[in-house]
């Protein structure tokens, strides 16, 4: 039996909610209907392709354009994805995933989400990293939930606990054509990040220059 291979080209629309309620049942994905929520856009997305989704080449990046407000104009400006949700945030590579000008802050995830925790539910941070001694803390001075007061290692490489966030298919049965591949398109290394970190430190008279 023999399968005919189809192309099929398919833009999900994603925007950030007003506020922490909303109907995800009535949002389309559509540019005047986007979802609000990046996990059920993952979830969504699945319905609207075929059972050989796998095969997908999914690539994420902001939405460039001149002529609305409803976009980025610069196309080097970057979106930024807040997860709140821990190791639940998986994204499917399949075939081939690309992320273009995203930046994922799972900042908020270091909280235990068991926890009552009214910030979780929130569309505001909750943790956050202090400019001046790069120790995570709340963002609420009045709180106490963001209890790794180590300072923020920016080469340390951690393991996660649980499952990680990009998923491989590697079964036995995998329906893909060929090996699948991931890709970060302008992503900015440790290194550079933990430079501009010393230089604004320097900045505020706080660190001596090497």
């Amino acid at each position: 039996m023999q399968k005919t291979i189809q192309s099929l080209n398919l833009d999900i629309y994603l925007k950030p909610p007003q506020t922490n309620v909303w109907d995800s049942q009535s949002q389309g994905g559509t540019r005047e209907n986007p979802f609000n929520d990046f996990q059920d856009t993952l979830t969504r997305m699945a319905l609207k392709v075929d059972t050989y989704s796998q095969n997908i080449k999914l690539n994420i990046q902001p939405l460039y354009c001149q002529d609305s407000s409803d976009c980025f104009r610069d196309t080097n400006e970057k979106a930024i994805i807040k997860s709140k949700i821990g190791d639940r945030l998986t994204i499917q590579v399949g075939q081939g995933l690309t992320l273009k000008n995203i930046i994922i802050d799972s900042l908020d995830s270091m909280i235990d989400f068991t926890s009552d925790d009214s910030c979780l539910r929130n569309l505001e941070d909750c943790c956050m990293i202090d400019p001046l001694t790069l120790q995570i803390k709340d963002v609420d001075p009045s709180t106490n939930i963001c209890q790794d007061k180590k300072p923020y290692q920016t080469e340390e490489c951690n393991i996660p606990i649980g499952s990680y966030i990009f998923k491989f298919d590697i079964s036995a049965t995998t329906v893909l054509l060929t090996p699948p591949t991931l890709k970060f398109d302008k992503l900015i290394p440790m290194e550079a990040i933990s430079k501009l970190l010393i230089q604004f430190l320097i900045d505020l008279h706080l660190a001596e220059p090497s």
